[in-house]
């Protein structure tokens, strides 16, 4: 809540192999399409470095969840969130003969028989506890034993370093994906009579928007801020070029205060948009792109 410039989470659980995204209710509906189509991008290249996960929405996935941590972090506060449910019991059977053989009914190692080969040869016998005799103070003489209360939902030990490898590697792939704001080209055009038309381009250069759609919609954060400074300049009009490889109409923004716009959907990921402002005046002009998740990206240029 302090650092409203997170822009991702992941909350990891155990277990299932599971990489998953809200809504956590069916009755919230399904997040914008913008929004799904980063989740999907993200989502589908955890399936593929990380085996035997399967990204999933969680109400539809897994089960349905009412006020959750990632519909909070999502919804609240316009974070892009994961939950990662770690391990999935396919991958004791990384061996392909194995897996073929547990797979197979007419298998001598086919179902629960496949675990306790597992155990037996590559575990040393760690995870299942021999049945015997005890008295028990109130209940007299039982049997304790059977599979311990972890074997299946944690890794063995000697699966953990790449279990924590391959996750760490696919939060950083994540944050290497969140919204980072760049300025590009820029010209200036003199149009006369101390008039200029002034073109910068703003690129997203990463996959995450600096506003998810969601966000956007509930208002949960703060717009970004596309301003021009310097002393001797007045802006006369300002838009967003809708085709920067041709010339042609602006988009023109309709805000009171040219020089401070609100930006309320935030920049899209992986793209470049050139801002057009027609301005009176000499000297140093600075155009500057504030996101309070992507960051700043300054362009300074010189009216004669």
């Amino acid at each position: 809540m302090s650092h409203p410039n997170i822009a991702g989470v992941q909350s990891y659980h155990n277990n299932g192999g599971m990489i998953l995204r809200g809504p956590g209710a069916e009755w919230q509906g399904e997040y914008p399409r913008a929004d799904v189509a980063v989740y999907d991008t993200l989502g589908r290249q955890g399936e593929r470095m990380l085996p035997y996960y399967t990204y999933l929405v969680i109400w539809s996935g897994l089960y349905t969840v009412h006020g959750g941590f990632i519909d909070w972090t999502n919804d609240g506060l316009g974070m892009l969130s994961f939950s990662n449910e770690l391990w999935n019991g396919g991958q004791y059977f990384n061996s392909p003969a194995l897996v073929e053989q547990q797979r197979n009914p007419n298998s001598p190692i086919a179902g629960n028989t496949a675990q306790l080969y597992f155990d037996d040869y590559l575990e040393f016998g760690d995870q299942y506890v021999e049945w015997a005799a005890f008295e028990h103070p109130q209940y007299g003489k039982v049997e304790l034993g059977g599979w311990k209360k972890t074997q299946g939902r944690v890794p063995p030990r000697f699966m953990n370093e790449e279990l924590c490898h391959r996750n760490m590697a696919f939060s950083l792939y994540q944050a290497d994906q969140m919204p980072q704001m760049r300025a590009g080209e820029t010209t200036v055009e003199a149009l006369g009579g101390n008039v200029h038309r002034v073109r910068v381009e703003l690129t997203n250069v990463k996959l995450t928007p600096t506003i998810l759609a969601k966000a956007a919609e509930n208002n949960v954060v703060r717009p970004d801020l596309l301003t021009v400074s310097g002393s001797g300049v007045q802006v006369i009009s300002a838009g967003w070029v809708r085709d920067r490889f041709r010339p042609g109409a602006t988009q023109l923004i309709d805000q009171t205060n040219l020089s401070r716009i609100l930006v309320r959907n935030g920049h899209p990921g992986n793209q470049t948009r050139v801002i057009e402002y027609i301005v009176k005046g000499a000297g140093p002009m600075t155009v500057t792109y504030d996101s309070l998740k992507g960051g700043k990206a300054s362009a300074t240029v010189t009216l004669r």
